[in-house]
């Protein structure tokens, strides 16, 4: 996986489509299956809760299999990757919007997929999107 390799800024990405409400417990699961081409989380505090005005919390990732070590450490989340959920520890403060830091994996290259090709001279190259020969835009590399 490419996604794996490098940090591409260009795969990252926020995700606001989750919320929670007061009194959200260790054991609430958040399904975020629905969130496009999730690769892994990012950051030292990829989730944040936004209630929408001033007030935020963040939370940091701990590992899964110490789920009942922190079930009561605010501030900290585990994520069962088999069944896409994550839960947050401790009891949620207020109710808001979650905010996921992530990295997307890469969309699926096709056969309509711009390219970038070389082309004469070390300076130069082609942009294509299906195209060849004369169709082709030259660029400056």
């Amino acid at each position: 996986m490419v996604e794996q390799t490098r940090p591409w800024v260009a795969l990252r990405y926020t995700d606001t489509s989750k919320t929670v409400a007061t009194g959200n417990t260790w054991q609430t699961a958040i399904d975020i299956s629905t969130i496009a081409r999730f690769n892994r989380f990012y950051g030292e505090t990829p989730i944040k809760v936004f209630d929408g005005n001033n007030s935020f919390q963040r939370y940091r990732q701990v590992p899964f299999n110490e789920r009942l070590l922190y079930r009561n450490t605010p501030s900290t989340f585990v994520y069962d990757e088999a069944n896409k959920t994550l839960y947050l520890n401790g009891t949620v403060q207020y109710a808001g919007t979650l905010y996921i830091d992530h990295i997307k994996d890469s969309p699926e290259i096709s056969l309509s997929t711009t390219m970038l090709q070389r082309t004469t001279g070390p300076r130069s190259a082609a942009i294509t999107s299906g195209l060849t020969g004369s169709s082709a835009r030259t660029i400056c590399a």
